[in-house]
């Protein structure tokens, strides 16, 4: 940032503003307070207003001294003060502590202080000593000297001081003596803390206008109770939030490390590999295994993830307690940064085959693709030329050792212990991460120049790897500084009636528009628009067309200027959404904290990020002086592409091959007519920006009044059905979250639903009609923040989830459902072809580029499981289905139904029967009649049995031919998971068996991943677990590799020899088996015991109960009754029955890549193939005829 003309970096001081990133004490706003009076100057409190673990404050001895309440004085009253001397907010005292390996910054003569190296400054006077632990008299330097200094340190771009005494600015009488009394109370103060004499590590960041932002802040869901802290010496910054009732802690770890930083230059995708790879495998240690860092982020209840980004990483850890997450930021104090032997080309190999199928990361480079030299090939991933060389292990610690450092680190540490003891986890643990005075990333050119066509003003033609159709548009906007674009992409996004996308889906030219901020940096951001095309969109015309209706719809903001009512509406409803928001899980939470803070200074631009904004008329038109044709860039993706057809309506053929993904692609500058065609463009008639929303809740109206319990409070769901209604209701009314929202969610029954491939196909297709209706219609409320949808299985479930404000729910149920039930299916039948059938059809001709594992799960449910039909060959009979078979297939299925609805929260009794009679009348308004039958179990299928000591092999090759990888599943039915079975576990109590599923999950997760992946090396797709499916549990292996050594049959050895290998190390009752036993029981108890953290959640438990077969509402209660009364020998009893010998039922999926051709026809003795030609559904109605009962 720019002050007083001088360009630095800085961190944000204890107001929020922005001082020296060298300043830890400072004396701000003085207040109009006589030197007598500071002892009663008010907490400088750092702490939300919940903790209880507060040191006193100033008002009682010196002995109790904080160095919080010393670092600021004065508050409003102070900043008034200084606004009516008319003097600048930055004249200010500076204390400074040097930082490490950095030249103190220097003092004038009045205000010198010195430091103990390491640990605090201390205030002292010229020519004075600074206190008895320091020995050394202090120099004295000449005021010249004095000045020169400081104009060094101005050209050097680091702002000092340019006032002497703050007392003589304010009071030209002054001499001196008010401002030496004030430096000789502030350094006995610092004399007197208690204890040593010693600061602590860390001090506290303080927030400007601290009652404000606190009366905003404990309006939210959230209220943790904070500290917001920077390290002393390291500049490290940390957040610790409380909460007295989690069970769990939470660590977020960010670094500004990220693939888009210039230093990565040389060998990109070094920090992917090293955080989201590497410490998971055996090679990967410096001086010494890291053998109990593995150990412990694989235990039971520890899950760890690590999220790469542009300019920094985040890592993120769950563990069941403080002693767990304690024992965690050791380990990765001691193991920080990690480190590696060289990985081997093998591995490399297996690890980038990987990463080039997801599509996410093939998005990263096409955006950039005709970007400059430092922007491409920097995608995240890297590539085998930057990574595939011999010292990659000294390229590895020579990144770590340079540029992993604590001032690039931010940390938030959530959970239930003191603030206190999470301050001193941090200073104890942390205090040893090196401060390397790394800088931030830094962005010498821009990936886009403006003007420079050769990488703005670009088009570019691609076949991407699946089968899609669309259109990416994307604007640089070089505004330094993270600007919030919030106003712009909202109002480019707008779905209402006078919308851009309502006039194209109209026009049968897309089906879905996205936009959005693509990507924000320190110095430049990018918008973009994804539109998803039809067909007929993808025609060379019609896209012309799409960005002339773009560009028109953009020429509403330049004619009638930045619309500043709809700008407060936009932030209006962003306020509202952070206040009433879903308490997100502490795990979320704590990472978007610990990512915000790694380019935000200020604790409330992440504590409180709405209110923060205030309207800026001169930034909106600046980022709209963006979004003109000269400065934006045009990727058109499409299968119609190819290198071997000739140009088409569609687009030209494709010259080039993109040299990491092999993606053919041509990159050619948009045609100049055009863009002068589109920088004339006028008004459209049709597209007008949003009028005033009116399903905005008012405060002022009661809308967000909390209901009053009733005289009984529920813990569950109640039946409340009154005796003249058809649907049953179920209602719970929340007295715990006290959130003003309410779930209005039915399940409606069909009286003879159907299951075969035209059923499939036409559901899918009622479903897009849905949602090309619903868009538009429903958008006023889905802004504000209600959730909408209605959706068909084996029942149709409309579904409301929003503000509980009763006349907007009102409207909003019937808006809902009519769309369906009123739909007249009469529209053109070439906009029904671009619309319907050919996105369903290239949906379908997508299942043969799933990836390998997605295949495998298929063809494991096709094969117990009658409901599953998902096939590539269902593209073939899409284009025979009319829109009379649509109809007639949704009159068939509304002709007769029964319903079940659940409706949970800020609605009362009353209310709730009467949401569900709106339902009902909408229903029987549009012809269909009800039924009270009761058709809950039809929800559920029978699911097959697999045979009996054998082991079925299913052996299948990849459709795809460019897929590479080959995956391995492994099932193991165990059967009706709210049953015990008919052996014995009968006679235990209910849910045992659940129970017994969940701790096989958590004992094989750990040594599975590390057999599997880290020791054998079949692949980095790993994954062991218990699966629900149908209500019938099983425990699944799944492997996906691409090793040409290693295909699938390897893959289902090596399971197996895995789970023998478990077994004869399970049966055995030796003290490390009851160890892991012990923990896991532990791990899966907390689990239970953890209550729901947000209504959403709390609703979710209910809506399982209402809509299962037991409808039990303490299910979580038994299964912990039932795991206090399980013994060790109860899990090897379980373990050999469902996994071992020849009580097993087990399937072994096997998928190849083409290249592993031919596909092995052999099996072992106790394994029986399934013949490649057979076909896998007329197998299982012939050879698993077999099915689950209740009971089994």
């Amino acid at each position: 940032m720019k002050e007083h003309g001088v360009e630095h970096h800085t961190h944000t001081d204890v107001e929020g503003r922005s001082p020296t990133d060298t300043t830890t004490l400072h004396m701000r706003d003085m207040s109009k307070r006589s030197l007598h009076s500071l002892h009663d100057l008010p907490h400088s409190e750092y702490d939300n207003h919940h903790d209880n673990h507060r040191t006193p404050s100033l008002g009682k001895s010196q002995s109790e001294l904080r160095i919080e309440d010393v670092e600021m004085l004065g508050g409003s009253e102070g900043e008034e003060l200084l606004k009516s001397q008319q003097i600048s907010i930055q004249d200010v005292i500076e204390i400074t502590t040097p930082r490490p390996k950095r030249k103190a910054l220097p003092r004038s003569p009045e205000t010198r202080s010195s430091s103990r190296k390491g640990r605090f400054s201390r205030y002292t006077l010229p020519g004075q000593k600074s206190g008895p632990r320091q020995k050394k008299q202090m120099l004295t330097a000449t005021q010249s000297e004095y000045d020169l200094q400081k104009q060094k340190s101005l050209e050097r771009g680091t702002k000092t001081s340019s006032v002497a005494c703050l007392c003589c600015k304010l009071n030209p009488s002054c001499v001196g003596i008010i401002g030496t009394l004030l430096l000789v109370a502030m350094t006995i103060a610092l004399l007197c803390i208690p204890g040593d004499g010693r600061l602590r590590d860390t001090i506290p960041v303080f927030i400007q206008d601290k009652e404000a932002f606190l009366q905003t802040y404990n309006k939210s869901p959230s209220k943790y109770t904070f500290r917001v802290l920077k390290h002393r010496r390291t500049y490290m910054r940390l957040v610790g939030l409380r909460q007295d009732h989690l069970d769990r802690t939470y660590i977020s770890i960010t670094t500004n490390i990220g693939y888009f930083d210039d230093r990565l230059i040389n060998h990109a995708g070094i920090s992917r590999l090293m955080y989201e790879h590497l410490p998971d495998e055996s090679f990967f240690y410096r001086d010494r295994c890291m053998s109990s860092y593995l150990r412990f982020v694989h235990s039971p209840g520890v899950f760890v993830s690590a999220k790469f980004g542009p300019v920094s990483m985040t890592l993120d850890v769950e563990t069941p307690g403080p002693t767990e997450a304690r024992e965690y930021l050791e380990l990765f104090n001691r193991f920080y940064g990690f480190g590696g032997g060289s990985p081997t080309e093998a591995q490399l190999t297996n690890y980038f085959t990987e990463m080039l199928q997801d599509e996410r990361l093939f998005n990263d480079w096409l955006v950039f693709l005709p970007a400059t030299d430092d922007f491409y090939p920097k995608f995240s991933t890297g590539n085998i030329e930057t990574l595939n060389k011999t010292d990659i292990r000294d390229q590895l610690w020579e990144f770590y050792d340079r540029y992993y450092s604590a001032n690039l680190m931010t940390i938030v540490i959530v959970g239930n212990e003191t603030l206190d003891t999470l301050q001193d986890w941090a200073e104890k643990i942390f205090t040893a991460i090196p401060n390397k005075d790394s800088q931030k990333p830094v962005f010498n050119t821009l990936p886009f120049p403006p003007n420079d066509t050769r990488y703005i003003n670009r088009l570019v033609y691609f076949k991407p790897k699946i089968n899609t159709n669309f259109l990416k548009i994307i604007f640089p906007v070089n505004i330094e500084g993270y600007p919030d674009m919030s106003y712009v992409t909202s109002m480019l996004g707008y779905e209402g009636d006078t919308s851009l996308y309502k006039l194209l889906s109209d026009k049968g030219l897309i089906t879905a528009l996205g936009t959005g901020v693509y990507i924000s940096t320190s110095n430049f951001n990018i918008i973009a628009l994804d539109f998803t095309l039809t067909l007929k969109g993808l025609e060379k015309d019609n896209i012309e067309l799409i960005v002339t209706n773009m560009f028109e719809y953009i020429r509403c903001f330049d004619e009638n200027g930045i619309n500043e009512g709809l700008w407060q509406e936009n932030k209006q409803i962003d306020e509202l959404r952070f206040r009433y928001k879903e308490k997100e899980s502490p795990a979320d939470y704590a990472s978007m904290i610990s990512a915000t803070m790694s380019y935000r200074e200020d604790p409330r631009d992440y504590l409180d990020p709405p209110s923060r904004r205030t309207y800026d008329e001169d930034l909106e038109k600046q980022i709209m002086s963006a979004l003109k044709p000269h400065n934006m860039n045009m990727y058109i993706g499409s299968s119609e592409f190819s290198s071997e057809k000739a140009a088409t309506d569609y687009g030209p053929q494709l010259d080039e091959k993109e040299k990491w993904y092999q993606t053919e692609y041509t990159n050619q500058q948009i045609d100049r007519d055009l863009i002068k065609k589109w920088e004339q463009v006028g008004l459209n008639p049709a597209l007008r920006l949003p009028d005033a929303n009116t399903y905005i809740p008012k405060e002022s109206e009661g809308d967000f009044d909390i209901l009053p319990p009733g005289d009984i409070v529920e813990k569950y769901s109640i039946d409340v059905t009154p005796n003249d209604r058809k649907f049953k209701v179920w209602w719970y009314q929340d007295t715990i979250f006290n959130q003003p929202k309410v779930s209005f969610h039915c399940y409606l029954f069909p009286k003879a639903p159907s299951h075969d491939r035209d059923s499939y196909i036409k559901t899918d297709m009622l479903s897009k009609i849905y949602n090309l209706e619903s868009s538009s219609a429903l958008y006023p409320a889905t802004v504000v923040g209600y959730s909408t949808n209605i959706y068909y299985s084996s029942q149709w479930v409309p579904m409301v989830y929003g503000y509980s404000k009763p006349d907007a729910v009102e409207k909003i149920i019937p808006k809902v459902v009519n769309i369906l039930l009123k739909h007249k299916f009469d529209k053109d039948e070439a906009f029904f072809e671009n619309t319907v059938i050919s996105p369903i059809k290239l949906s379908y001709e997508n299942i043969k580029n799933w990836p390998a594992t997605t295949v495998a799960m298929v063809y494991a449910r096709k094969l117990v499981n009658d409901w599953t039909v998902d096939d590539s060959s269902l593209a073939n009979d899409v284009s025979r289905i009319t829109q009379n078979d649509i109809k007639d297939f949704r009159d068939k299925l509304l002709k007769d139904v029964s319903g079940s609805c659940s409706v949970v929260g800020n609605v009362d009794k009353k209310q709730a029967q009467k949401y569900v009679k709106i339902l009902e009348d909408a229903i029987t308004d549009a012809g269909f009649t009800l039924s009270t039958e009761n058709r809950l179990s039809e929800m559920y299928n029978k699911v097959r049995k697999l045979k009996q000591g054998k082991t079925l092999v299913l052996r299948r090759l990849a459709e795809s031919p460019t897929e590479p990888n080959s995956a391995a599943i492994m099932a193991y039915q165990i059967g009706n998971s709210n049953s015990n079975g008919d052996r014995e576990l009968k006679d235990k109590p209910m849910y045992t068996r659940k129970v017994l599923s969940s701790l096989l999950g958590l004992a094989l997760r750990e040594p599975c991943f590390n057999y599997l992946r880290t020791k054998k090396q079949l692949g980095y797709v790993v994954h062991c677990y218990v699966d629900e499916e149908q209500q019938i549990s099983n425990f699944v292996v799944v492997v996906q590799g691409s090793r040409e050594d290693a295909g699938p049959d390897v893959m289902a050895k090596e399971i197996n020899t895995f789970i023998t290998d478990q077994w004869n190390s399970i049966k055995e009752n030796t003290t490390a088996n009851i160890e892991m036993w012990n923990s896991i029981k532990v791990a899966l108890r907390k689990t239970l015991e953890e209550k729901p953290q947000s209504l959403s959640a709390k609703n979710r438990l209910l809506v399982d109960a209402v809509f299962s077969l037991k409808q039990d509402f303490q299910i979580r209660e038994k299964q912990i009754t039932a795991l206090e009364g399980l013994e060790y020998g109860d899990f090897v009893t379980f373990f050999e029955r469902y996994l071992i010998g020849n009580t097993r039922r087990q399937c072994s999926i096997e998928v190849y890549s083409q290249k592993l051709q031919p596909i092995p026809t052999t099996v072992s003795g106790d394994e029986e193939l399934i013949p490649m030609k057979t076909n896998v559904t007329e197998y299982r109605d012939s050879a698993l005829k077999e099915t689950f009962s209740e009971t089994e």
